[in-house]
């Protein structure tokens, strides 16, 4: 059977005899480069392992610097997330003492002042004594805050005990001591006199001296 030339046939046939072609001629152009491409000599070979070397300097160095600054951000972060725990412990230890000072010790001086100016002497002793304890009870809070709080802040607290404890002595020999034993009859000569140094103190001395150690104690958490 004879096979009749079709277009479709001839296309295929001169395709694929281009393709020869070409893959002849890649084949060729292949070879020649092969062979005529000359070998690096000793120097070019030491030339190109030295700029390798160079490049590899250069990116262990870029690795280098890129973990350096990794690290250094990583600590930098650690450090910061550590103050802000240790400001965090020191502000509930530091708080409830702020808040006795403001909701306990300073309203009772008022009250102080209006019982000895109403001739009230054993009431005005008993809250006296009342603040004095209570300002004790302040030192006791500082002491366990003193032994909280960060190295950088403990030689704050102890000048706050120093004043507190200085608050608690003067309220015991300036106040409760100078207290006149008895109040005399009308016109009340040595009791107004007797009293006018224990208020000047309770007002010039303790409510002042309870604001700035109030002030004091706020900064520690607030710094």
């Amino acid at each position: 059977m004879v096979m009749e030339w079709s277009p479709v046939l001839g296309t295929v046939n001169e395709f694929v005899d281009y393709a020869l072609f070409f893959t002849g001629v890649a084949i060729i152009y292949f070879l020649v480069r092969l062979f005529m491409t000359t070998r690096p000599t000793k120097e070019e070979r030491k030339a190109k392992e030295a700029e390798w070397a160079e490049r590899g300097a250069d990116t262990r160095k870029w690795v280098g610097d890129r973990w350096t600054a990794f690290k250094t951000k990583a600590k930098e972060e650690e450090e910061a997330e550590n103050k802000k725990k240790e400001k965090g412990r020191v502000r509930d230890l530091a708080r409830p003492l702020v808040d006795k000072i403001y909701n306990d010790l300073l309203p009772r001086c008022v009250p102080i002042v209006e019982k000895l100016n109403k001739r009230e002497r054993k009431p005005a002793l008993d809250d006296l004594e009342k603040l004095k304890k209570e300002v004790n009870h302040l030192w006791r809070g500082l002491r366990s805050l003193h032994r909280n709080v960060p190295e950088a802040k403990r030689n704050k607290v102890s000048n706050i005990m120093d004043k507190v404890h200085a608050l608690e002595h003067l309220i015991e020999t300036e106040c409760i001591a100078k207290v006149p034993s008895r109040v005399d009859p009308v016109p009340y000569t040595a009791w107004t006199a007797g009293i006018a140094h224990v208020i000047n103190k309770i007002q010039n001395k303790v409510g002042p001296d309870l604001g700035a150690i109030y002030t004091e104690i706020e900064t520690l958490y607030s710094s």
